[in-house]
């Protein structure tokens, strides 16, 4: 899956929705966010083992 599927897919909007502060992939609770909020966009939360996958 390339990143921008992932963002696409997995990306929230609000950071008080149940998927904000989870991996994409695990489900685990992080802190760890790819993306911007700004102007409509998305961000995509994952841990350090598949922060990778974002980059």
């Amino acid at each position: 899956m390339t990143r921008s599927e992932i963002v696409e897919r997995f990306g929230v909007a609000d950071l008080k929705s149940p998927r904000a502060h989870l991996c994409f992939r695990c489900g685990v609770s992080t802190g760890l966010g790819f993306g911007n909020l700004h102007r409509g966009g998305t961000i995509v939360f994952a841990c350090k083992e598949h922060f990778g996958e974002l980059q």
